[in-house]
């Protein structure tokens, strides 16, 4: 597993570096720093466009590096040079590298949140919190690790496999091909679509080299499905469910849960980005609670121990039990004290709702409906 740290500040890049390292030391960790920076921007050179653009430049030398994840600060500036943000994601994406971006400024408003929701699952990067050093780095570990399980995965599938399209092929990857058609429910952002068709269009170009075609194709859509799987199934439970989602689904409280979640073992998903995060199916919770003729999870784990245990709470209202997942503060939320009807929800994501009292005051300064 190979990441490369941009950071133009040596103590916030060593901080970044020492949170990865010490939670897997097996991770090699490559930096971008004031000495090394012209080995992947060399002055006065051409990229094979013939163009001196710092983009294309830097997206030939990263296609060279084998490299896994690609982790960048949002400011750049302290390397005085033609290195930034916006020219690393170009090139990334023009690499097919996946990217995670942070920024030392933690923004905790209710607009910037609404904001990030409704970005999510429509861009090739993935926004990280680092306010957490050892949260941050679980997070980009598990990127990494999913990105490249992904990748091992669709370079080993059948080709009549590859040609069914992304629902089909996740499903196929995750072994529950029952899925794909929950899978097909969530959406495909136009930046992701057009993506899709731009590989067709290449793959039909007569002058492109034949030989490399079904390697770069099967690149591109390990790149393509990672980032919808992660930014958009995982981040809107539906199918797969957070911690807190499931909590909110089940009416138990998390302390609860993290006492009794044995009895919904068999549901946990185990596939990419779960190195340190849990999550669980959506069908197999609802396979056990069918089986054991409960209703809730909370009402299945007091028929086994025999005693009342915590709901899960409303975060708007703590009167009120949840049932569904705020996709503004990532927390449990009632039917009641949200709304469901929200035209940048992806159709698949059934527990997702966004809180009446935020939405009501920010979505008319976003412009959203």
């Amino acid at each position: 597993m190979k990441i490369l740290l941009i950071d133009d500040r040596e103590d916030k890049r060593k901080e970044v570096y020492d949170a990865i390292k010490h939670l897997d030391s097996n991770v090699t960790i490559e930096c971008i720093d004031k000495i090394n920076i012209k080995d992947y921007l060399p002055e006065n050179a051409s990229s094979s466009k013939d163009t001196k653009a710092p983009e294309d430049l830097l997206a030939e030398k990263l296609a060279e590096q084998n490299i896994d994840l690609i982790v960048v600060d949002h400011d750049l500036t302290m390397l005085d040079s033609q290195l930034s943000e916006p020219v690393v994601s170009i090139a990334s994406h023009a690499a097919s590298i996946p990217l995670c971006r942070y920024a030392r400024v933690k923004r905790t408003s209710n607009m910037s949140k609404l904001s990030d929701a409704v970005e999510a699952g429509t861009t090739f990067s993935i926004k990280i919190d680092i306010e957490n050093l050892s949260n941050a780095a679980k997070e980009m570990i598990d990127i990494a690790y999913g990105f490249k399980y992904l990748k091992t995965q669709i370079h080993g599938l059948d080709n009549n496999k590859i040609d069914k399209g992304p629902a089909y092929i996740l499903s196929n990857i995750l072994g529950d091909l029952s899925q794909e058609d929950y899978f097909l429910q969530y959406s495909i952002s136009a930046n992701i679509l057009g993506d899709i068709l731009e590989l067709y269009s290449v793959e039909q170009n007569e002058d492109f080299d034949k030989t490399k075609i079904e390697t770069i194709k099967r690149d591109r859509l390990s790149y393509i499905i990672g980032y919808w799987f992660y930014n958009s199934i995982l981040k809107f439970p539906g199918v797969i469910l957070n911690k807190k989602a499931t909590c909110s689904y089940l009416n138990i409280s998390e302390n609860g849960f993290g006492e009794h979640n044995h009895y919904f073992k068999i549901a946990q998903y185990n596939g990419p980005f779960s190195k340190f995060q849990d999550y669980w199916w959506k069908n197999k919770l609802n396979f056990i609670l069918d089986e054991a003729d409960a209703w809730t999870g909370k009402s299945l784990v007091e028929k086994q121990i025999d005693k009342e245990i915590d709901s899960c709470k409303c975060i708007y209202e703590p009167s009120l039990d949840a049932g569904y997942y705020c996709v503004i503060k990532k927390e449990p939320v009632s039917k009641e004290q949200s709304l469901g009807t929200v035209s940048w929800l992806p159709k698949g994501a059934s527990l997702c709702r966004v809180g009446k009292e935020p939405y009501e005051q920010l979505s008319p300064l976003l412009g959203l409906q």
